[in-house]
């Protein structure tokens, strides 16, 4: 077999050595030159490729340039640019030089977003690619083709957590042959004013806590990164008198989501969609075996700039409940309850004015929550009709509670309910 091979690629040689021979010659640079006319192909095969076969052309000859450059293949670049605030990208491909593609890439950008542009994916004789995500947000991609740069493009986009990836843009930088005549073969991607803005939704927190930042956090939304990053940042700073960073971002059509578990333990994490914040806080639950209920989600559009109380007290009153009855002994049999507040002040000053109220007669308190942690509670009495009232963020924990302090009692519920509404009840005794 090798033998074969060796006699093949022998016969190729052989024929373009009697091609030489016969006034012919190899095309130089594997290409038909000015003055220069192809008469033939040597032998190809095996591995060995055909070269065209070049006489010289008398007629072409005579006005044949004496400074003539053979022709050759010249490499082709592709680069981009983009800025946190758009929804696009700027690019440029088939230029001569890398350095040329990026910064005429980076001047386009930066002449529409007024500064701030960086450069992207970008590459030599191959192509790059971009898709978006469901919040807008761009992923890049490179690769020897097209078809390789959208894949690596897609592969990121998913890597950066995201659940659609629609395809936007591939720019190929192709090879050409290059003569004497310099041709500008350069194509451009650049999108004007109207190009699609970002709006961002950004929460801060001192990188040290301190007195000032305890059980709050800094929001601020409704405009670009960099516009809502610096007002959030300055606010923070002055109220903690400490520097501040951002530690959670969505934009456009991502959210801000808070939630908490049956503890009462707050999270807070962005998510592309509120679809997806809702499956995270489940995910997340169920793995920490807690049901959790979410308080909020917060979208890039609604304007805010603001502290918040981590606790969730800006939208979802805390479970602090009082209950009050009359402090002498009468004819009014009843316990007057007053919950979802957001202190236990509030819920004792409320819980006496309504059992004042409904009775005619001074009032004082006779139970609270005392940490307001716990949003279920059950109010017993017992045979001597003391009142007894368990708190938990599970029923069956309560029901187990009040059976083992009851187990020499008589008990009887009175009444169920939970401390994070705001209520208002007048239960008999």
């Amino acid at each position: 077999m090798k033998a074969r091979i060796a006699w093949r690629v022998a016969v190729g040689v052989v024929a373009a050595f009697e091609a030489i021979a016969q006034g012919s010659y190899i095309c130089p640079g594997g290409a038909v030159a000015p003055g220069e006319r192809q008469v033939g192909m040597t032998q190809s095969g095996n591995g060995v490729a055909g070269y065209p076969i070049c006489v010289q052309d008398q007629v072409a000859s005579q006005s044949t340039p004496q400074n003539y450059v053979p022709t050759y293949w010249a490499d082709s670049f592709v680069a981009s640019a983009w800025h946190g605030d758009a929804g696009d990208v700027w690019a440029v491909w088939n230029e001569r030089s890398q350095q040329s593609a990026e910064s005429r890439a980076l001047q386009a950008c930066n002449q529409v977003m007024g500064g701030d542009c960086v450069l992207s994916a970008g590459g030599t004789n191959s192509s790059i690619a971009f898709v978006r995500a469901e919040d807008g947000a761009l992923s890049s991609g490179w690769g020897k083709s097209a078809s390789a740069a959208k894949r690596d493009a897609a592969h990121n986009c998913k890597k950066n957590g995201a659940t659609s990836c629609k395809s936007l843009h591939v720019f190929t930088a192709a090879p050409w042959v290059e003569s004497q005549a310099v041709i500008d073969w350069s194509k451009s991607y650049f999108p004007g004013s109207s190009v699609p803005r970002h709006r961002y939704i950004l929460l801060a927190t001192p990188k040290q806590a301190n007195d000032a930042s305890a059980n709050k956090l800094w929001l601020g939304s409704g405009a670009g990164f960099s516009a809502t990053e610096a007002k959030l940042l300055a606010l923070c700073q002055k109220d903690t008198r400490t520097e501040c960073h951002v530690v959670q971002s969505a934009r456009n059509s991502g959210v801000i989501n808070h939630y908490r578990d049956e503890t009462l333990l707050e999270t807070w994490n962005s998510t592309p969609t509120k679809q997806a914040g809702l499956k995270l806080m489940r995910e997340q639950c169920k793995v920490l075996n807690q049901r959790c209920e979410m308080m909020e989600q917060l979208d890039a559009f609604t304007s805010h700039m603001e502290a918040v109380a981590s606790n969730g007290e800006r939208k979802v009153n805390r479970p602090f409940f009082a209950l009050a009855w009359p402090k002498v002994a009468g004819p009014w049999n009843k316990v007057a309850l007053s919950g979802g507040h957001a202190s236990l002040d509030l819920a004792k000053q409320d819980a006496i004015a309504h059992c004042e109220k409904e009775s005619g007669v001074a009032c004082m308190i006779v139970g609270e929550a005392d940490d307001g942690k716990f949003p279920m509670v059950a109010l017993y009495a017992d045979e001597k009709q003391n009142l007894r009232w368990y708190l938990d963020y599970n029923r069956q924990n309560i029901t187990k509670m009040m059976k083992s302090d009851c187990a020499e009692l008589k008990c009887r519920l009175l009444a169920e309910f939970d401390a994070r509404k705001v209520q208002r009840k007048i239960i008999k005794r």
